[in-house]
C-alpha cells in the first residue's frame, strides 16, 4: 500500500480500511462475489468510462448485475492488483486501483464510520 501527497494525518486504521475497501471492490469483481463488492460500494455509486470522446456510466446496481452474471470471471490471468491511496482529507479519499485489465480512479467517502466507494472513473488497459 502506498499513500502519496496526503494532506492530513491519517490513521493506520483508516489506511487499512481504505485499502480493504479497494480490495473488496476489485477482488469482489474478479471473484464474482457480490456480497464482498457490496461492502465496498455506496448505493449511489457512479462508475464512468470514456470511449471515443463519449462518457458511459453505470450505477452500483448495474455493477452488481455484471458481478452476478460472472463478468469478472472471464479474465483468467494474473490479476496484478495494486492499490495506491493518493490523498486523504477528513472523510474523503482518492485511490487508484489497478489490475492487469483495468485502471480505476476511485473517490471514497467515510459514511457512518465506514469507507465506501462513491465515484469511479475507469478504463481498460488493453484498449
Amino acid at each position: 500500500m502506498l499513500i502519496q501527497n496526503g494532506t492530513v494525518s491519517v490513521s493506520h486504521e483508516d489506511l487499512n480500511a481504505l485499502h480493504q475497501t479497494a480490495l473488496d471492490y476489485i477482488e469482489g469483481w474478479y471473484a464474482c462475489d457480490s456480497a464482498r463488492a457490496i461492502k465496498a460500494l455506496h448505493p449511489d455509486l457512479i462508475k464512468r468510462f470514456i470511449d471515443k470522446n463519449s462518457i458511459h456510466g453505470m450505477g452500483s446496481q448495474d455493477m452488481l448485475s455484471y458481478i452476478q452474471n460472472r463478468e469478472g470471471s472471464k479474465f483468467k490471468g494474473d490479476r496484478q492488483i495494486t492499490i495506491t491511496i493518493y490523498d486523504v482529507f477528513k472523510d474523503m479519499a482518492t485511490a487508484k486501483i489497478e489490475s492487469a485489465e483495468y485502471s480505476d480512479y476511485a473517490h471514497l467517502g467515510k459514511i457512518n464510520g465506514k469507507w465506501v466507494i462513491i465515484n469511479v472513473l475507469w478504463g481498460f488497459k488493453s484498449l
